[in-house]
């Protein structure tokens, strides 16, 4: 949620999920996806209170976003975002044997 509303997924890509997560105090997205999150009735009592983020750069500063949108809440976004870990030489990597 951002100030109590959902966030539309209009130009919602791997930078934006990064950047919000890095706003959040992670180092990066996990994933990410749209659509309805809460049961139909409960999201649709939920304001979209953001549209068109456009980022850039690595800095949510930099980015570009609305605060109307043409949105419904089949297009809200559904972000999990992570820690890197590194310690004693070692650094998680994903099934693909790659860090992320």
């Amino acid at each position: 949620l951002w100030n109590d509303g959902t966030v539309c997924d209009d130009n919602f890509n791997k930078q934006t999920s990064d950047n919000i997560c890095k706003e959040l105090g992670f180092d990066k997205s996990a994933s990410w996806s749209s659509g309805y999150v809460l049961e139909n009735a409960a999201q649709d009592e939920i304001s979209i209170n953001l549209d068109d983020i456009v980022c850039e750069t690595d800095n949510w500063e930099d980015c570009t976003y609305s605060t109307d949108h043409n949105c419904n809440h089949g297009e809200d976004v559904k972000l999990s975002c992570r820690n890197i870990v590194y310690g004693n030489g070692f650094t998680l990597l994903n099934e693909n044997k790659e860090s992320n």
